[in-house]
């Protein structure tokens, strides 16, 4: 039993959607069908509005196969291919976090800028020498 305690999962700091209930009236088969029809629709051309819709319905589902699956990243990436775009990691994360991942790290980004280019500066070498036309721009 012990071992069972340490192998279960716990969230994170700021994990607020761990493990999610399904949406009601859903079952394990009906959101499997749900997933196999979003991989016929990422196929589709201009269909973002409906894949979407689905990734979000979907997510109930999708986050408790990685809790208790486990899977890799080939495999999940092969099970849930429209995941992997960039609007989509910003959705999810939204999702999960409750936390816009952009907006969040665009505003630390802004707050350990000037930090983070003194360490630029500070460096020599090939590193340093890469960066000066760009660091010259920022000088400008």
């Amino acid at each position: 039993m012990l071992f069972l305690l340490k192998k279960m999962k716990r969230p994170k700091r700021a994990e607020a959607n761990f493990y999610p209930s399904f949406p009601s009236g859903e079952t394990l088969a009906s959101l499997e069908k749900e997933r196999l029809e979003l991989l016929t629709d990422f196929r589709i051309r201009n269909n973002a509005k409906v894949i979407t819709g689905k990734k979000a319905h979907t997510f109930a589902y999708r986050q408790q196969e990685v809790v208790d699956q486990e899977p890799s990243i080939k495999d999940f990436k092969d099970r849930w291919p429209a995941l992997f775009q960039q609007k989509e990691v910003n959705a999810e994360f939204q999702r999960l976090m409750a936390v816009p991942l952009k907006e969040r790290f665009m505003a630390q980004l802004d707050l350990h800028s000037s930090q983070l280019i003194r360490v630029i500066r500070a460096k020599g070498g090939a590193t340093h020498q890469k960066i000066a036309d760009i660091m010259d721009t920022l000088d400008q």
